[in-house]
């Protein structure tokens, strides 16, 4: 069926190959963080720290970003932004960064060095 749409096979299979990343590191996302219940409300109180973020394209890719960051010990808020391509995120003192930017690297993102930073 696919053939009779016309798609060119390389385009199918780069599609399929870049579905399987994603999944993939969506089943793998629970090592890169501590396990914990998110909030069911974010606070946005403790440190302020942004990430830039690229391959963000919708608001489907924000809400991933922000579930699956919520699941890391000590972050208090998130607010991702794909038209801005960054992440601010409010954490608690001692919340390990370099957890959080793997977890977003997992599902597929690139994270980068705020100019700010």
């Amino acid at each position: 069926m696919i053939l009779e749409s016309g798609i060119p096979p390389a385009t199918v299979t780069a599609m399929t190959g870049r579905l399987l990343v994603v999944l993939i590191s969506t089943l793998t996302l629970m090592a890169s963080c501590e396990r914990h219940t998110a909030p069911q409300t974010q606070s946005k109180t403790g440190e302020r720290v942004v990430l830039s973020v690229l391959g963000m394209h919708c608001s489907s890719c924000e809400d991933a970003i922000s579930q699956h960051v919520m699941r890391c010990e000590g972050v208090n808020a998130a607010a991702p932004s794909a038209t801005q391509e960054q992440v601010v995120l409010w954490v608690a003192p001692g919340a390990d960064l370099e957890a959080i930017r793997s977890k977003i690297r997992s599902l597929g993102f690139t994270v980068e060095p705020h100019p700010a930073e």
